[in-house]
């Protein structure tokens, strides 16, 4: 692990950052493609309206150091929780190599964590990969305990993904 990034801010994207934020997520793609519900060539085509949106998204935040973006989580609700849940959720966690061993991935989880808590919820949720054990290692670290859930992804059956959550 290289711990080099010793400064950074975390912050919403902008417009402004869509094609970092591009950049960024097709790197997690290719880094740790176990990880994630969607695979690099799907998001390789998407075009820049979506790239737009995605980055304008007020739930989408980013570690910047040194002006360049180094990592990235979004926040929200599950569609399929009911209305009134407490549970908010993080999805699509990235750290760069250069940023691992620092502290970017645990201000990423806590600034998700400080929205969830102001949006009113009680714990955060997330799933995470059975075939990416650094993911969760560093998850239970961070205070996450694995609910025994998990989901199979719809189209790939090979991905199975292991429910997570941890009270605010």
């Amino acid at each position: 692990m290289d711990a080099a990034v010793t400064s950074f801010d975390i912050r919403p994207t902008t417009l402004d950052d869509w094609e970092a934020l591009r950049a960024l997520r097709l790197e997690a793609l290719l880094d740790t493609p176990a990880a994630y519900g969607t695979e690099h060539g799907e998001v390789l085509a998407w075009t820049p309206a979506q790239w737009h949106e995605f980055a304008t998204s007020p739930l989408t935040f980013v570690a910047v150091a040194d002006g360049e973006l180094v990592g990235m989580a979004r926040g929200g609700r599950n569609d399929h929780d009911p209305p009134d849940s407490l549970a908010r959720w993080l999805w699509g966690m990235y750290v760069t190599p250069r940023a691992r061993g620092s502290r970017v991935a645990a201000a990423l989880v806590d600034f998700v964590a400080a929205w969830s808590k102001a949006d009113g919820g009680t714990e955060l949720c997330l799933f995470v990969s059975r075939d990416v054990a650094r993911a969760r290692a560093f998850y239970r670290k961070i205070g996450f305990v694995i609910t025994g859930h998990s989901v199979t992804h719809e189209i790939r059956t090979d991905k199975v993904f292991e429910e997570m959550r941890r009270p605010l």
